[in-house]
């Protein structure tokens, strides 16, 4: 009976056993288990991979704490002799810079406050005005009809500063004076790709390293390490982020502006013949109050930057005088009649040089006070050439002593290349031609400068440019619009004309708060006109706009077409 006993008894022990081998096996696979769910990976991301590198000279590009990537699978920056490159696109985009090339002659240029730097593709030499400085690699090089410009020719020129880092190649770069967080890390760790432990390793980091602060996110937070790693590391492992900011390291320049000291009054003279110059006695006596003549002297007269004049000298010294400036005006409207390719002028660095030299050896030869760019009808194209020769033109002209004013249509969308920011910051006046609200093109009658045509026009260049540096353009005239059997049509009429034509068709002028103008309508057989009426009293409503922006005067399209009395108006507003 004992034996049987202690059989029964051993079986029992080893079923114990066996349940508790079991209970001890499924308890090490659940621990096994969730260590594997919730122990960190260590599986590692290569930053090729990640930041997508295809080739050995590419850079992961990381500017202002944001990684600058492209849809098309462009590369942004590149790395040639050891030395960063970055697409001459980005820079611009990125710092609100204008490095221009000229991928015709292969000419790089950079106007800086004081001079014009050029330099040549593939060569490490440029020109800092008549002076010769060579960078320790090319400026600019093109690769995948890709331009990059050297960062450490960029650095001479716009304040920044930047880190590069290898295997593989990652590059940032920091504006002076951007702000940011920074945090330390607490202890050796890791930053991963996305927030999370079974998240791929891209980088360790040490304790007492730094790490820029971008966004927290629970329980991890989005950094940028000092080597250029962009992941997310969690937040028990760094420090309360402290404010930095990016120290400057060259010394801020402001352009130059000549500004009058006191209110501009501009009057236009469209002078079409050298004999025309004569008349300018009676323009000034005629015209009272005026401190600025505007002759249209010059014009564009070919592709290579030539001009051609009808300019007296005897018309500047009777200006002179008469204590009033003159400002040549230079058209291009003729010259894009006559087959001018202003695109091509403009982007071009040898025409538009010659443009430029032209310009000035011009306002020099003939004593003028400044010149007045009216380049009407360009193509958006234009738009990098145009700002570029503005740039070069108003260094030129102020180390003259010219004033350069620019005319511009009212801002819309299509116009924005004509870059009125750019224009503010080199040149001295842009000149808004606040008309043509509706012209020949337009397939409804309608006013040539309504009131709240002006206004938006000023406000929106408001945008743009300082109320100190704008001129506000006003016309001296209108346009008479016919309708007859459905058709539309119109012509140009004189301000001192208008009364003539409602005296003759026996029509009364009403005026239109709305519109800041008298309106005129008559109907005659089959015929109906419209005028909106460009007298005095339209005059003052947009003096008053002018006014009240304390902007830096006016201008008049054209002399010979106003009615005496609205100079008294101008007069009252600009003194």
């Amino acid at each position: 009976m004992k034996t049987k006993s202690r059989k029964k008894k051993a079986r029992v022990s080893t079923i114990f056993l066996i349940i508790v081998s079991l209970i001890i096996a499924v308890a090490i696979v659940g621990i096994v288990i969730l260590i594997q769910k919730y122990a960190p990976t260590k599986e590692r991301m290569p930053l090729s991979e990640y930041y997508k590198l295809k080739t050995d000279d590419a850079s992961a590009l990381i500017i202002n704490d944001e990684l600058s990537e492209t849809e098309d699978g462009a590369v942004n920056a590149i790395v040639q002799s050891g030395s960063p490159y970055v697409s001459l696109d980005v820079i611009n985009e990125s710092f609100s810079e204008h490095y221009y090339y000229d991928s015709t002659e292969g000419v790089l240029r950079y106007v800086t406050a004081t001079d014009v730097v050029s330099a040549s593709k593939d060569s490490p030499d440029y020109t800092v005005g008549i002076s010769s400085v060579s960078n320790k690699v090319p400026v600019l090089i093109s690769e995948n009809d890709t331009n990059y410009i050297s960062l450490d020719f960029v650095k001479n020129f716009t304040d920044i500063t930047y880190t590069l880092s290898k295997d593989p190649y990652r590059l940032t770069i920091s504006s002076a004076g951007l702000k940011r967080q920074v945090s330390t890390v607490k202890r050796d760790t890791e930053i991963r790709r996305l927030g999370g432990p079974k998240s791929k390793i891209l980088s360790d980091v040490k304790k007492g390293d730094k790490v820029i602060y971008l966004r927290n996110y629970g329980k991890w937070t989005r950094v940028i390490s000092s080597d250029g790693v962009l992941g997310y590391i969690r937040n028990s492992c760094i420090d309360s982020a402290k404010d930095e900011t990016v120290k400057a390291t060259l010394t801020a320049q402001e352009c130059t502006h000549i500004l009058l000291d006191e209110k501009v009054k501009l009057l236009w003279h469209q002078v079409t013949t050298a004999d025309a110059n004569t008349t300018v006695t009676s323009v000034i006596s005629r015209s009272p109050g005026v401190n600025v003549l505007s002759p249209t002297w010059f014009s564009v007269a070919g592709n290579d930057g030539s001009l051609s004049s009808i300019a007296s000298l005897d018309y500047v010294n009777t200006c002179h005088a008469a204590n009033i400036k003159v400002w040549g005006l230079f058209g291009n409207v003729e010259a894009i009649s006559n087959g001018v390719d202003m695109t091509g002028l403009l982007s071009t660095t040898s025409s538009r040089d010659n443009l430029v030299n032209n310009i000035v050896a011009q306002a020099v030869a003939y004593s003028l006070d400044g010149v007045n760019i009216d380049f009407e009808q360009l193509k958006s194209a234009a738009g990098p050439g145009y700002g570029e020769f503005i740039r070069e033109l108003a260094l030129k002209c102020h180390k003259n002593d010219i004033v350069l004013s620019i005319d511009n249509y009212v801002p819309s969308d299509y116009t924005a290349f004509y870059d009125r920011a750019n224009q503010a910051k080199f040149a001295d006046y842009v000149v808004i031609m606040a008309y043509d609200e509706y012209t020949t093109t337009s397939t409804e009658a309608g006013s040539t400068a309504s009131i709240s045509f002006v206004k938006q026009g000023v406000e929106d260049t408001l945008k743009e440019v300082p109320k100190e540096q704008i001129i506000l353009g006003m016309p001296f005239y209108t346009r008479l619009w016919t309708e007859e059997n459905g058709a539309l049509s119109c012509t140009a009429m004189r301000m001192n004309e208008i009364s003539d034509f409602l005296a003759q068709h026996n029509a009364t002028a009403t005026w239109d708060d709305s519109l800041g103008q008298n309106y005129a309508e008559v109907s005659e057989d089959t015929k109906t006109y419209k005028i909106w009426v460009e007298d005095s009293y339209s005059i003052e409503e947009k003096l008053k706009v002018l006014d009240s922006n304390s902007l830096a005067g006016g201008a008049f399209w054209k002399s010979g077409q106003e009615l005496p009395e609205v100079w008294d108006i101008i007069n009252k507003y600009i003194n």
